[in-house]
């Protein structure tokens, strides 16, 4: 994917990069995937595939509840390998943490008490 402009330049108004970049990084074509291209194939090869997607470089957000969650474990390095690990950080991240409610610290409680 290039483009005329937009492959050497970061802005509008910015100077022309001496080398060529890319518009869109290996990160981003995966979250296009995961995200766009997966979803509209509603099949079982599909669903294997995404299973089997390396993850990018971790977010804020999927490193926030990574820490937060897993830190302390000394397996946690292995739930960032794959794409659908950090789908469900991300996942958590919305449904308990949206809105500073703060929801994970009383689920990090409730576990730390089994």
């Amino acid at each position: 994917l290039t483009h005329p402009y937009w492959s050497t330049h970061v802005t509008l108004p910015s100077s022309p990069s001496p080398r060529p970049m890319a518009l869109m990084g290996r990160d981003r074509i995966l979250d296009f995937i995961i995200n766009h291209l997966l979803p509209m194939k509603d099949d079982e090869h599909a669903w294997k595939h995404y299973l089997s997607l390396r993850a990018g470089q971790a977010g804020t957000k999927v490193l926030s509840v990574y820490q937060s969650l897993l830190g302390r474990r000394p397996d946690a390095q292995a739930f960032l390998a794959k794409a659908w690990h950090h789908q469900a950080l991300l996942q958590i991240h919305d449904d308990l943490c949206s809105l500073h409610s703060c929801a994970i610290c009383s689920l990090l409680g409730q576990m730390e008490k089994k």
